[in-house]
């Protein structure tokens, strides 16, 4: 398939406000150089990060999945496409960790309110992110427990988890940390606000 849900796979371009806001927020392309870098993509869910950063010239890329049919489509995809220097993974954070996979640049989008729910601690994951990471990691997550994915989802509270010690727990583990870019999706409902941070090691 060359659409997903979210995207075009031929052209990158959003196909809803929603995704049109997270990549117009994100401004991926005034942060990350990865031409000719390594990439790792945790828990890469339509494969919009993995093709942009094959378009923009990463040299290896190393991206995990823990959903067998998001996996299946994007690896049939690739293959079609015989993109070389992908290596993709039918597994979750914690396969991934056991790897000890590490690269340039490290996107963690949509996973810390996950891997916590599944018993990580944010200290844990966010320490595991930034072990993978030698150059610069993207992280993004909802703010609080009022985020309707968390609420409908998960059984999380803000004691567990919350956007503030998400940025507290980055500024420790890396050098520096860019301040907070807001990103707030409407069409998920009035409460929903999510944040993503470029940290450096």
């Amino acid at each position: 398939m060359n659409t997903t849900q979210n995207y075009d796979r031929e052209t990158l371009l959003p196909r809803n406000r929603a995704t049109q806001t997270i990549l117009d927020a994100l401004a991926l392309d005034d942060h990350l150089l990865v031409k000719g870098k390594t990439l790792i993509d945790i828990n890469f869910n339509e494969g919009y990060f993995v093709l942009w950063g094959k378009s923009h010239g990463a040299k290896k890329i190393i991206a995990s999945e823990g959903d067998k049919e998001m996996f299946e489509d994007l690896k049939q995809y690739i293959r079609g496409k015989r993109f070389k220097g992908i290596q993709l993974h039918h597994m979750g954070f914690k396969g991934l960790i056991q790897m000890k996979p590490k690269a340039d640049i490290v996107l963690a989008l949509d996973m810390l309110h996950w891997a916590t729910a599944h018993g990580w601690t944010l200290d844990a994951a966010v320490s595991a992110i930034a072990a993978m990471t030698t150059e610069t990691a993207l992280i993004e997550f909802p703010w609080d427990c009022e985020e309707p994915c968390i609420r409908a989802q998960t059984k999380l509270t803000d004691f567990t988890y919350h956007g503030s010690k998400v940025i507290n727990l980055c500024r420790r583990y890396f050098t520096s940390v860019s301040d907070p870019i807001d990103i707030r999706i409407s069409e998920l409902g009035p409460t929903s606000h999510w944040v993503a941070v470029y940290c450096k090691k």
